[in-house]
């Protein structure tokens, strides 16, 4: 006789928010500052460092999740993009790592693949 198996899937929990295969978020920050329009407060920002091994580039961006009363209120947006000049070749400018609120309310990205932090702002 065979061991039952558990009904995997009837215990399987569907995420809040999906997010594109391989895209390999590595870090989130939720935004408490006042710079950016009242439509990113309390939402999160995500970091997709991205993919390495597919034909067609995936990630290399940080996107944006909005919130409200503490659950996603919508699905994810590019927010910083630009990093990948054609998602069919190999050639990337960079590879989002960190995601932070600096305390002037801006954004802080570090990124592994250029070497350096951005500073994201809102003109004035």
């Amino acid at each position: 006789m065979k061991p039952q198996q558990p009904d995997l899937v009837a215990r399987a929990i569907i995420p809040d928010v999906l997010l594109g295969a391989q895209v390999a978020p590595l870090q989130f920050t939720f935004y408490t500052g006042k710079q950016f329009p009242e439509s990113y407060r309390g939402g999160a920002f995500i970091a997709e460092h991205g993919s390495w091994n597919r034909a067609t580039r995936a990630g290399y961006q940080v996107a944006f999740v909005a919130f409200k009363d503490g659950k996603p209120s919508a699905d994810p947006v590019t927010f910083m993009t630009g990093l990948v000049p054609d998602p069919n070749k190999s050639e990337v400018y960079g590879r989002p790592v960190g995601v932070t609120v600096a305390p002037d309310g801006s954004l802080l990205v570090s990124d592994d693949g250029a070497g350096v932090i951005y500073r994201i702002s809102v003109a004035e």
